[in-house]
C-alpha cells in the first residue's frame, strides 16, 4: 500500500491498488468504511505543497523537544532598567535566584563575567529590552570583524610526513624533573 499511497500519478496509484484488490477483495471496504480520508499523495491538493502521508510531524516537533521538555523558565522581575532580578523555576519550585546588571555585564553566577558571551539569566533580561544591541553584551572577540580577521590568511598546503626537511635540533629534550620526597 505504501507505493499507492507515495504516487503523485493517479494512474500509478490506481495500478497499485488494483494490485492490493487482487490480493484481498476485502480491503476495498474497508478503506472506504475507516480510511476515506485522503492518505495518498495522489488526491492533494496542489496548493498545499505538503508531501506528508502520514501525520508524524507531530511526533517528530514532541522527540525534538523531548530534552527541553523538562527544562524550568526563568521569572524576569525588573528593577531599574539596566538591573534586574531572575529566578530559575523547575517544577512549579524556586530554585535560585540572580541579580543581572546589563550596564556592567554581569550576573551573579559569574558566567556571563568567565565567558564574556551573555548567560541564561542575562538573555532574560536582554529579551525583555525592545531591539536590544546584542553587540553591547557580548566581547569584541566574538565580533564578525574578529572572526573575519582571525580566517583571513591561507593556510599553506603541506606535504607527506616523509617529505618534510631533516631537522637537527640544538637541544636534547629531558623527561619532566619528578618532585620525589624522600
Amino acid at each position: 500500500m505504501w507505493p499507492a499511497a507515495r504516487t503523485y500519478m493517479l494512474q500509478k496509484h490506481q495500478m497499485w491498488m488494483d494490485e492490493v484488490f487482487e490480493y484481498s477483495s476485502d480491503v476495498k471496504p474497508w478503506l472506504d468504511e475507516h480510511h476515506n480520508l485522503l492518505w495518498a499523495r495522489n488526491k492533494f491538493s496542489c496548493q498545499s505543497k505538503c508531501e506528508y502521508i502520514n501525520n508524524n510531524m507531530a511526533e517528530s516537533w514532541n522527540a525534538w523537544i523531548k530534552a527541553s521538555k523538562g527544562l524550568g523558565h526563568l521569572k524576569v522581575t525588573k528593577g531599574d532598567p539596566y538591573q534586574a532580578e531572575v529566578t530559575e523555576i523547575h517544577n512549579d519550585e524556586e530554585l535560585t535566584r540572580h541579580v543581572v546588571h546589563l550596564d556592567k555585564c554581569t550576573c551573579t553566577c559569574r558566567e556571563w563575567q568567565v565567558t564574556e558571551k551573555p548567560c541564561q539569566h542575562a538573555l532574560a533580561v536582554i529579551t525583555t529590552v525592545r531591539q536590544p544591541n546584542m553587540e553591547k553584551y557580548v566581547d569584541k572577540a566574538f565580533s564578525v570583524l574578529r572572526f573575519q580577521a582571525a580566517y583571513a590568511s591561507t593556510i599553506p598546503n603541506i606535504t607527506d610526513k616523509k617529505q618534510w626537511p631533516q631537522v637537527e635540533k640544538e637541544f636534547k629534550l629531558l623527561a619532566p624533573v619528578s618532585n620525589v620526597i624522600s
